[in-house]
């Protein structure tokens, strides 16, 4: 995501200066809880124990990370709403089961207040490299 912030903002030669750019918009925007998808790094999840296993929900402005996320061992997707119809090939009985499950862990409170979070992010963002670091990658 740097790099090609870095290529947008036509800095890929200088990419302190760059990353200067890319700390700004983050201050004006991610940081303030504002939607910026270009420079948002953060990608947390809250899970809620639940018997025997978890629940657990994903944050992150990335669906390809989130579909990295659902390839992990032992996870996979497990979503409910009560705001618009259920999604087709999940039967109604088994969509009344998902709702019974996160209204027993949320409890109508925030999910923040209810479960542990862990944020799979660097603080601050990714830090540039070096010419001669990026160079040896290739």
């Amino acid at each position: 995501m740097l790099n090609a912030f870095l290529r947008k903002t036509e800095t890929p030669e200088e990419p302190f200066k760059g990353w200067a750019a890319w700390m700004d918009l983050r201050s004006r925007t991610v940081d303030k809880g504002i939607r910026a998808p270009g420079v948002d790094t953060d990608f947390q999840l809250v899970f809620f124990p639940d018997g025997d296993r978890f629940l657990g929900i994903a944050f992150t402005e990335h669906s390809r990370w989130f579909r990295h996320w659902l390839r992990q061992p032992l996870v996979s997707e497990y979503r409910y709403w009560n705001n618009t119809d259920r999604p087709n090939g999940l039967s109604g009985k088994e969509w009344e089961r998902r709702e019974a499950a996160w209204d027993r862990v949320l409890c109508m409170e925030p999910p923040a207040t209810r479960g542990f979070s862990i944020d799979l992010h660097e603080i601050g963002g990714p830090f540039p490299q070096h010419k001669a670091d990026r160079k040896r990658k290739r």
